[in-house]
């Protein structure tokens, strides 16, 4: 894990995201929470990171889940 995935996303369109405060979470606070997130809602968080934070670890983690 790099430096980058420790720092929050960047504030933006957090409150629209399925986890609360997800803009103010850390890389080893969103990762446990995407284990009970729908594949939609899933698929929301990777566009979101695509978007703006690109926190790899996040990333990998929401493709591996998709399948």
């Amino acid at each position: 894990m790099s430096a980058v995935d420790d720092l929050p996303a960047e504030a933006g369109a957090g409150n629209e995201l399925p986890i609360g405060n997800y803009t103010e979470l850390t890389v080893a606070r969103v990762l446990p929470l995407l284990a009970g997130l729908s594949r939609a809602q899933l698929w929301q968080i990777h566009e979101y990171e695509h978007r703006h934070a690109n926190r790899v670890a996040i990333l990998e983690t929401i493709q591996q889940a998709l399948g």
